[in-house]
């Protein structure tokens, strides 16, 4: 955003021109503009890890109001990702309130570069079809 309040959107309006998708981290840590879904939506975004983190044991106002979100975010076609989920139990909350991606340790840890080439390599053709769906629903 510029310094007036007013959406920014230069860099992100040609990210469609290059194929390109972008998202917003750690949505829900500190200051979480909301306003900046609906000026400058992302493909993704990524709902920060004091969010997610032991969700399956927080209260349910806390669940209501992240699958509140979620089911906001997803209306506005927006993919929804949790990061840092650690254990089962997260994974399976954030299922049941709606997240479509997942990050964490639970589901793959860090690695090398070269290691995610060569992943990428032994994928058949279309292990892209997530991205192409997103841009799709927001076409």
């Amino acid at each position: 955003f510029a310094a007036d309040g007013a959406p920014h959107q230069g860099p992100v309006a040609g990210v469609e021109l290059l194929d390109a998708h972008h998202s917003l981290d750690d949505f829900g840590a500190g200051q979480s503009r909301l306003l900046e879904l609906v000026e400058v939506p992302p493909d993704y975004l990524k709902f920060d890890i004091s969010l997610i983190r032991d969700l399956h044991l927080a209260p349910p106002a806390r669940q209501k109001m992240l699958q509140t979100l979620v089911s906001m975010v997803r209306d506005m076609e927006i993919a929804c990702l949790a990061e840092g989920i650690e254990r089962a139990e997260e994974l399976e909350a954030c299922r049941a309130i709606g997240f479509e991606f997942a990050q964490g340790y639970l589901l793959g840890r860090p690695a090398p570069v070269e290691s995610w080439r060569e992943a990428a390599r032994a994928q058949p053709p279309d292990n892209d079809a997530s991205r192409r769906a997103v841009k799709a629903k927001r076409a």
